[in-house]
């Protein structure tokens, strides 16, 4: 929960659960208190009773009132003290936490039982199973160092692996089928019957997730290591000579196609609904005029789109000269391609007072669609944030949930699978994450990124408290919590403070997760295409800006973005 008050130097709710816990151990020291022979005779009670369902109904609801008490002076005492949000987290560890100690006390009741039947006497059985466990537990210690994995949580769960293995070596069952058993049957209603059946769904829904990444990893492993995935993006010259026309540019395996022309051109198309906002018109977006370390959201996304074109085969600094000169010099400094294709710009920032400064921007590439281990990394990414989505449908009050009780819930997840050593931390984004760190905190640095690598740009930007500006991302607002257990980041708060995204429309890609931070959304101008991701294409980003914020620059007269959608065989197009 949040974290606002301390009692004796430790978090309230750790005493919360302290006090709980005590207090239900205290019911059970009670209840055996009362359970002795002389104390029911005394008390007059007679074993008819426990056949009599008035008396069960009875008992049963003033059981649940005495619960439902102590909850409700909790919620109060929450509400009052420390908020709403920090109330909700509250309660939702205390239904979590109280079937889990109901469990136990049935588990450690189930043993008990089981060792009193015992031919040596009650006794000498727990001294042997005291033994026993102590042998088993060296024994966990021991196999979880040999596999050197040192994490106490997995410990216990290989503990307790082995000692219901025993169990079963001396005849004892810990399950039974409601079904065939005599007395379960008799109790086993609708409600019960509902809840197997959405254990089945839900270890359903595991093994399905956890085969779907397996093949993805190894199906896009094979793709890159045998060079299946064809050609990303590419880009072409108009016009001959040192100064050309304009510029054409391919992406998305040729469904893309963005014409750019020049100022200086001669044969652009003089229609007025098809020119760029010329210079002195009213911009009709918030953001048109906003500079971050000097760069509009339109330098951002024609550093960004450079991202999908492979260095190696195409001149990108002709390309970049095409599209920032005269005025400014960019420069790529690297290039890189282990996991996601990413650039690091050298970008000359000059002042009105013609003083300049180096500004590096870190543009990452967005989800190549032919690749299935970047369909892989979307799903590992945002899986938590849609799954909630997908049980608030049928749990509306999950959408009451403030935001910490949600990160809450996906930082837990991910601490229990870190201490059971199963938790990868192995993200597209880590070689990244490592080179934005080892960079001077005194050197200007920006991080963008589009569709999947914006995504990117804001946790990375997130984590180092560096300034990103997302294009066509999906949102982190959630997600970033597991990224914070992960790589043992509390700068969760930099998601707000310096974040810039741009959503547009229509973009399903962008409904993933929630926004966070300053978000400008723009309109579609391909919105009967929308399922197809023509609203997702950054070349359209590129004309929108242009149509409606205009270049500051005066470096471009027209554009023309067009997507083709394959099985139709035909293509719509937005023109400026």
């Amino acid at each position: 929960g949040v974290v606002r008050l301390t009692i004796f130097g430790f978090r309230h709710h750790f005493a919360d659960t302290v006090l709980v816990t005590a207090w239900c151990f205290w019911m059970i020291l009670t209840s055996m208190a009362m359970l002795k022979r002389r104390n029911l005779q005394r008390s007059g009670f007679v074993l008819n009773r426990l056949g009599n369902d008035d008396k069960w109904k009875l008992l049963c609801a003033s059981f649940k009132g005495t619960i439902c008490g102590w909850q409700l002076l909790h919620v109060a005492r929450g509400f009052l003290k420390l908020g709403f949000a920090s109330t909700v987290n509250d309660m939702l560890v205390i239904t979590t936490m109280y079937p889990i100690l109901v469990c136990v006390v049935w588990t450690v009741t189930f043993v008990v039982a089981s060792l009193a039947r015992h031919e040596s006497g009650l006794t000498r059985a727990i001294v042997s199973a005291a033994l026993t466990g102590t042998m088993l537990g060296v024994a966990s210690w021991k196999i979880c160092f040999v596999a050197g994995r040192s994490q106490p949580l997995l410990q216990l769960f290989v503990w307790l692996h082995l000692c219901v293995q025993v169990f079963y070596m001396f005849g004892a069952k810990f399950s039974l089928n409601p079904k065939k058993h005599h007395d379960m049957s008799q109790t086993y209603q609708s409600g019960r019957k509902i809840g197997r059946a959405l254990g089945y769904v839900m270890l359903f829904i595991s093994v399905v997730f956890s085969i779907f990444l397996t093949s993805g990893f190894l199906v896009g492993t094979l793709q890159h290591s045998k060079g299946l995935i064809g050609e990303m993006a590419w880009w072409r010259q108009i016009g001959e000579g040192t100064k050309p026309s304009g510029v054409e540019v391919t992406n998305f395996h040729g469904q893309s196609i963005m014409t750019l022309m020049r100022s200086h051109a001669v044969n652009f198309t003089t229609d007025p609904e098809a020119q760029v906002l010329r210079h002195g018109q009213l911009p009709r977006y918030g953001l048109c005029e906003t500079l971050w370390h000097g760069l509009s959201l339109l330098d951002y996304t024609l550093l960004t789109m450079l991202t999908y074109i492979n260095p190696a085969k195409h001149d990108l600094s002709r390309l970049l000269e095409i599209l920032f000169s005269p005025g400014r010099k960019v420069e790529v400094l690297a290039a890189y391609s282990t996991y996601r294709q990413w650039l690091e710009y050298k970008v000359e920032v000059c002042e009105q007072n013609k003083t300049c400064r180096p500004v590096t921007v870190i543009a990452v590439a967005g989800m190549d669609p032919h690749s299935a281990r970047d369909l892989v990394e979307s799903v590992r990414m945002w899986a938590e944030p849609v799954i909630l989505q997908m049980l608030s449908v049928f749990l509306p009050t999950i959408r009451l949930w403030p935001r910490e009780t949600s990160t809450m819930v996906i930082a837990t997840i991910h601490r229990v699978l870190k201490d059971l050593a199963l938790d990868n931390d192995e993200w597209h984004y880590k070689e990244i994450l490592d080179h934005v760190r080892a960079l001077s905190a005194e050197q200007e640095v920006v991080i963008t990124g589009h569709s999947l690598g914006g995504g990117i740009a804001l946790v990375v930007g997130s984590l180092t408290g560096r300034l990103a500006v997302a294009l066509h991302p999906p949102g982190v607002y959630y997600s970033l919590a597991k990224h914070q257990v992960q790589q043992a980041s509390l700068a969760g708060g930099t998601v707000h403070q310096r974040s810039v995204t741009l959503a547009v429309e229509g973009d399903w890609v962008s409904k993933f997760d929630s926004h966070s931070g300053l978000v400008q959304t723009m309109h579609c101008d391909l919105a009967s295409l929308d399922v197809q991701l023509g609203c997702h294409q950054i070349e359209g980003a590129v004309c929108h800006l242009l149509r409606h914020c205009g270049d500051h620059a005066q470096r471009f007269a027209s554009c023309k973005h067009e997507f083709i959608v394959p099985t139709q065989g035909a293509s719509e197009h937005s023109e400026l």
